[in-house]
């Protein structure tokens, strides 16, 4: 049988393995089955095609009772230990090796040579026609315009996926996260504006759906899509006071950041600091911004000299807010680990504690949800009476990590 399966490629040099197979299966129903009989029986007919294919060019051999196993050479070899050869599947090999990188690497040139002279695309779902007649085609069949928006499809990808790694989502393996959001950060730096172009004009097209625009002003929409007007902008406001002035969430102008290829700064009059600045006078306190005298070359962002007690107002993106991040968590703006970061806080507080300076902390996070609450508590500790902090006293919890060294250097 292998003879006559070698004859046939021999006979029809240059054809695609679909050619082949078919030809096989039309003309000679015997060697077909026995062809099937050595592939594994719950590989689609596709799959058992490309198997048949690389046998026939002598990629595998026929020595492995569970298919066809690679030919090795002495190249592929300097790339597998023993260990591996004797432990991998014969098709897991084959995955892994430089040929079938090569195969693949070779085979989507061809595609994309093709689609760029049948339809001026690298790529046929570019073409408007064919997405079209695709997105026309799934809401016949399902009702959706993409198989993906199906429950049952979905859910079916996302049990596949807890099977082979344990998690529903590829980005929530840690083996896969990096080279994601890696992938991710690559693509922006390269097609970032046009991707925002995109995406205003997908969602201007969807003017009655959850992606409209039309709450935001034109002449804003104007900043958002010019990379000069949006980084002017950035200069004279933080993050924080463009979304309460455009109307539109931080996270959204972050990626926008993103898109523009912009790299973040510490805008020097954050908003939530302006908040605090404005109710410390207020309520009469006298005190200094941004002080670089108590503990130089270190800044306090607030210092109260009547007191001597400094307040630090850590945001929880930059000072990575132990109630949110894990110590292995990255900053992916200044590409340190959160425990760095939290390292970096303590030397400030172990600085002011050997100068006698009674530090505080109030974090982002507290503020923004329960700002009442650290009021009252800040009123206690500046206000002349015998009381002490009650909630800001409270120890510093992150989920699954021990950060007591990080609780004791912020303890408040």
């Amino acid at each position: 049988m292998q003879e006559k399966l070698q004859k046939i490629v021999d006979e029809h040099d240059g054809w695609t393995y679909q050619k082949i197979c078919k030809l096989i299966e039309e003309t000679d129903p015997e060697l077909w089955k026995w062809v099937l009989a050595h592939c594994d029986s719950s590989l689609g007919k596709r799959m058992k095609a490309k198997i048949l294919f690389s046998a026939l060019h002598n990629e595998f051999c026929f020595t492995c009772p569970h298919g066809y196993q690679i030919k090795l050479t002495e190249h592929h070899n300097l790339k597998f230990s023993k260990e591996m050869q004797e432990n991998c599947d014969c098709y897991e090999k084959y995955l892994k090796s430089d040929m079938y990188r090569e195969k693949t690497k070779k085979m989507l040139e061809r595609l994309t040579k093709s689609c760029l002279m049948k339809y001026g695309v690298e790529n046929a779902n570019n073409d408007p026609v064919i997405k079209e007649k695709k997105e026309q085609s799934c809401l016949k069949k399902y009702g959706t315009r993409w198989p993906t928006q199906l429950k049952e499809i979905h859910q079916k990808a996302v049990d596949t996926c807890r099977k082979r790694y344990g998690r529903g989502y590829p980005i929530q393996c840690r083996q896969f996260k990096g080279k994601i959001v890696e992938h991710r950060r690559e693509t922006w730096k390269k097609n970032g504006e046009e991707i925002n172009r995109r995406i205003i004009q997908n969602r201007r097209k969807n003017a009655d759906g959850p992606l409209n625009w039309g709450h935001i002003r034109k002449e804003i929409q104007e900043i958002l899509l010019d990379k000069e007007k949006f980084e002017t902008a950035l200069k004279k406001s933080s993050i924080q006071e463009l979304s309460s002035k455009f109307g539109v969430s931080e996270s959204f102008l972050r990626n926008i950041y993103h898109g523009f290829g912009l790299k973040f700064k510490k805008s020097c009059e954050c908003f939530y600091e302006n908040e605090v600045a404005h109710w410390l006078e207020s309520i009469g306190i006298d005190f200094r911004r941004r002080d670089r005298k108590q503990i130089h070359p270190f800044e306090l962002d607030f210092y109260i000299p009547s007191k001597n007690i400094g307040i630090e107002f850590p945001g929880d993106f930059w000072h990575m807010n132990p109630k949110i991040y894990f110590s292995s968590s990255i900053n992916e703006t200044n590409h340190c680990s959160a425990q760095e970061i939290w390292n970096r806080d303590a030397r400030k507080k172990m600085l002011c504690d050997s100068k006698g300076i009674d530090l505080r902390y109030i974090w982002e996070f507290d503020w923004r949800n329960s700002k009442e609450n650290v009021k009252e508590d800040l009123k206690k500790l500046l206000i002349p009476k015998d009381s002490c902090i009650n909630s800001m006293n409270g120890s510093i919890e992150c989920p699954g990590e021990d950060i007591s060294k990080h609780q004791k250097a912020l303890a408040i």
